[in-house]
């Protein structure tokens, strides 16, 4: 099971880039640029999924590395949608991603934990 897993999880990995990607600098329209919870929990659960999916195959050789990729991969969506029309670039968002990045870490332990 866990050598299946370990397989799928890279094309899962790069497909929600791909999919992130693409909701973070697509030109979805953006009625409301406030703070909202519903958009850090976005930001919050898409990161940990990353980290959950990534890990395998990527953290598991050398998990600071992997952490600052995927923050810089949150700052430069932040970055990007600076410069968006419809987008806003927030500091929550990248705390948000941050959260989300520690917390699938988290959960990485407690699975490999759980053998």
């Amino acid at each position: 099971m866990a050598f299946y897993f370990y397989k799928i999880s890279t094309p899962i990995f790069w497909g929600l880039i791909i999919i992130i990607s693409f909701l973070a600098f697509g030109s979805v329209p953006n009625p409301s640029l406030d703070i909202s919870i519903g958009d850090k929990i976005n930001h919050f659960s898409a990161f940990a999924v990353l980290w959950l999916f990534g890990y395998f195959k990527y953290g598991k050789l050398n998990e600071f590395n992997f952490f600052i990729y995927l923050f810089l991969y949150g700052v430069l969506i932040e970055a990007v949608q600076y410069f968006l029309p419809n987008h806003e670039a927030s500091f929550l968002d990248i705390f948000a991603d941050s959260f989300g990045i520690f917390i699938g870490f988290l959960l990485t332990k407690y699975i490999i934990n759980l053998k």
